[in-house]
């Protein structure tokens, strides 16, 4: 593998939070400035999660799927964003998704990144909202489509 390229995994909180709680630690309280109380809600070990990995093992994308079909705590480090990692995670949980017989998937957007979702079949619903601070609007996709 050369230093641009990553795979994708999924698996257990177990399998996987060693690497993804640093990197969304990383995005979500140090960038976004996320209070740690709200990123850390106790449904890690319940999810299905998807990291990417880069050439040398490192997280660089994360996201997870609860039992009820929500997808969240996407994730992608600042060097990697815009490179293609975001939409393979999405594609895996997607995949996983399917796989556990999901039929539609639903996600709180923050409001910047509504045109990455738009542009893999997920389309916004309702009004606007705040999430610790942010701007979020929801969105589905039907994984029939």
């Amino acid at each position: 593998m050369d230093a641009d390229s990553f795979c994708v995994e999924d698996g257990t909180w177990t399998e996987w939070g060693s690497l993804a709680a640093p990197l969304r630690r990383e995005v979500f309280v140090h960038e976004q400035r996320v209070p740690e109380s709200l990123e850390w809600d106790g449904l890690d070990p319940e999810c299905h999660h998807v990291i990417a990995l880069d050439a040398q093992g490192r997280a660089i994308a994360t996201a997870r799927l609860t039992p009820d079909d929500h997808l969240g705590r996407m994730a992608v480090a600042r060097r990697w964003r815009h490179r293609g990692v975001g939409r393979a995670v999405m594609v895996r949980a997607e995949r996983v998704a399917r796989r556990r017989g999901s039929r539609v998937l639903v996600l709180a957007a923050q409001l910047s990144a509504l045109p990455f979702y738009e542009k893999l079949g997920y389309s916004a619903y309702g009004d606007v909202f705040e999430d610790a601070g942010i701007p979020h609007r929801m969105m589905c996709r039907d994984l029939a489509e």
